[in-house]
C-alpha cells in the first residue's frame, strides 16, 4: 500500500512540476496565464488585459504571443495611440527621454540633448574685396554665441566684377573676434580669433570672367571659453589671382548676396 502511495504521489508531483496556472481562463496558453476579463477567444482575440508568462521566459502584457523577453502591447493605432508604460523613479518629466546611464544598461529620465541653432547676421553694406591681397578685411557680417563650443557652417557666393574670361582667384574667410578685429585691413595671424579649433580658413575659388563666379562653402569650430556670449566677426582675404595678371574686386562678399548664410550649431560637451 505503502509503495503505491509513493508511486501515485510521484505522478501527481511530476503533474505539479509541468502544469500551467490560469487565472480567469479554462485554457491557460502558458506557464502562468492571467485573463482579467475572463473573455480572451481561442484565436487570441480579446487579449488586451491579459498577462502571461510563456514556457520560454516570455513575458507578455496584452498579448498572448509574445515575441521579446518583455511584450507589451495595447489597441493603439497610428492615428490613435494608446500608452503602454510609465516608469516613476523621480527623474520624469516633461521632454525627458530613457537614457542608458552605465555599461550595464541602468537606465532613467534624462533630459533630451538640444542643438541649438545660431544665424548670423548679412549685411547690405559688405565692401568690394580686392583680388590681389595679402590681407583680411571686415565683410560687416557677424554671428554671436554663446559660451560653448560651435560648428560654423558658411555658404557665400563669389562674383568678380569682368577681369578675365580664362583667370581664376583664391580667396580665403575666417573668424576675428573683439581681441583681434581692431587688426581689421591686416594679415591673418594679426585678425584670427584665438577660439578657432583646428583649421581656421574657408576658403575656395572663383572665375574672374565677372559672370560665372563660384562658392564658397565650409565650417569652422569656435570654442567659447568665456562665460558671455561673444560676437564674432566675418573677415576675408588672402586672395590671390591665377591665369591672369589682372587684378579686380570681389563684389560684396560676405553677406550682400541671397545665396550667403552662416548657421551655428552647438556642438554636445560629451564629443
Amino acid at each position: 500500500m505503502k509503495k503505491k502511495f509513493l508511486i501515485l504521489f510521484g505522478i501527481f508531483c511530476i503533474g505539479l512540476l509541468n502544469a500551467q496556472v490560469g487565472i480567469n481562463t479554462r485554457d491557460p496558453k502558458g506557464m502562468l496565464h492571467i485573463d482579467a476579463k475572463s473573455d480572451t477567444q481561442p484565436n487570441g482575440s480579446n487579449a488586451s488585459d491579459d498577462v502571461i508568462v510563456t514556457d520560454d521566459g516570455k513575458l507578455g502584457i496584452g498579448t498572448i504571443n509574445p515575441d521579446a523577453l518583455l511584450h507589451i502591447k495595447t489597441n493603439g493605432t497610428a492615428t490613435n495611440p494608446i500608452t503602454a508604460f510609465r516608469l516613476e523613479d523621480g527623474n520624469e518629466g516633461n521632454d525627458k527621454i530613457l537614457s542608458i546611464i552605465n555599461n550595464n544598461g541602468l537606465a532613467t529620465w534624462q533630459a533630451l540633448t538640444t542643438f541649438d541653432a545660431i544665424y548670423y547676421r548679412g549685411s547690405a553694406d559688405c565692401p568690394n574685396l580686392s583680388t590681389s591681397t595679402p590681407n583680411y578685411y571686415h565683410t560687416n557680417a557677424t554671428i554671436d554665441l554663446a559660451p560653448g563650443r560651435w560648428i560654423v557652417m558658411i555658404v557665400m557666393y563669389l562674383l568678380t566684377e569682368v577681369s578675365d574670361p580664362k583667370g581664376i582667384c583664391w580667396i580665403n574667410s575666417t573668424l576675428a573676434d573683439a581681441s583681434t578685429i581692431g587688426n581689421n585691413g591686416q594679415l591673418l595671424s594679426n585678425v584670427l580669433s584665438p577660439d578657432i579649433e583646428g583649421a581656421n580658413l574657408v576658403s575656395s575659388m572663383s572665375w574672374t570672367d565677372g559672370m560665372d563666379g563660384g562658392t564658397l562653402t565650409g565650417s569652422l569650430v569656435v570654442n567659447n571659453t568665456s562665460t558671455q556670449t561673444k560676437r564674432y566677426y566675418y573677415m576675408m582675404g588672402g586672395t590671390k589671382p591665377y591665369n591672369t595678371e589682372k587684378i579686380t574686386v570681389f563684389r560684396n562678399p560676405g553677406g550682400y548676396w541671397g545665396e550667403d548664410s552662416m548657421v551655428a550649431f552647438r556642438i554636445p560637451s560629451d564629443i
